[in-house]
């Protein structure tokens, strides 16, 4: 069965505009000036990070347990990307 690729992303409200990175992906990062923009260009992030990897090179995303905030104006969302896995 196929299911969305799914990564958490930790948006940093220390920042203006909110800054957004996955710990399970160097180099996939992004910003939105809200919540709502921050969620939509984090999606397009991550589509943008995977779309030319095939999917034995696609890390496994960490259980949110295991990702960890920095600090008291950071959030964790979980993120599901368009491609199927």
């Amino acid at each position: 069965m196929d299911r969305n690729i799914m990564f958490y992303a930790v948006f940093d409200y220390d920042d203006d505009p909110i800054s957004i990175y996955f710990p399970d992906l160097p180099g996939c990062f992004s910003c939105g000036s809200s919540t709502e923009e921050a969620m939509t260009m984090a999606k397009e992030a991550l589509d943008l990070y995977l779309e030319d990897m095939k999917e034995d090179e696609i890390p496994r995303a960490n259980p949110y347990e295991e990702i960890k905030a920095k600090g008291l104006n950071q959030r964790i969302f979980p993120i599901k990307t368009s491609r199927k896995r």
